[in-house]
């Protein structure tokens, strides 16, 4: 197969979001994440923005979004 397959995590900054990205990464490029949400911790998601480069990035926060 030649062509990524998309997909979007919303809480990527959580348990579940965290292990999926791992697990992402361990596939050699099969998968592009293009959308990332988070609650609250918008440091991780910075992170995690600068790692994966998603198209579209949100987050619940004011104090998250101000940032």
């Amino acid at each position: 197969m030649s062509s990524k397959l998309s997909l979007g995590i919303f809480g990527s900054t959580g348990s579940i979001g965290t292990q999926t990205i791992e697990y992402v990464q361990s596939t050699d490029g099969l998968y592009s994440i293009d959308l990332l949400t988070a609650h609250d911790n918008y440091l991780l998601l910075d992170q995690q923005i600068e790692l994966l480069k998603p198209k579209i990035v949100g987050i619940s926060c004011k104090e998250g979004a101000r940032y």
